[in-house]
């Protein structure tokens, strides 16, 4: 992950989602079948940035419920993808 912090990174999601609720649907389609094509084609890097996440988790100690939710399989992404 880069230097920036996790809440200026949702400040600009949500002004991005903004921008994004004003353009024609048209557009906004194209964006999401982007994104899910996106999702697919890299799903390898996804699964192993997602494995060292789950190994910091655990090594952290995070609550067993919360690294169940954290983990990401390939149908997982798929079902993201869709």
């Amino acid at each position: 992950m880069t230097s920036k912090a996790v809440s200026e990174i949702a400040r600009e999601a949500k002004a991005a989602a903004l921008e994004m609720s004003r353009l024609p649907s048209q557009t906004k389609n194209a964006a999401l079948e982007e994104m899910a094509s996106s999702l697919e084609a890299n799903s390898a890097v996804i699964l192993e940035a997602n494995r060292q996440d789950m190994d910091y988790a655990k090594k952290e100690n995070l609550p067993a419920p919360l690294v169940a939710r954290l983990a990401l399989d390939e149908t997982k992404i798929q079902g993201m993808a869709k």
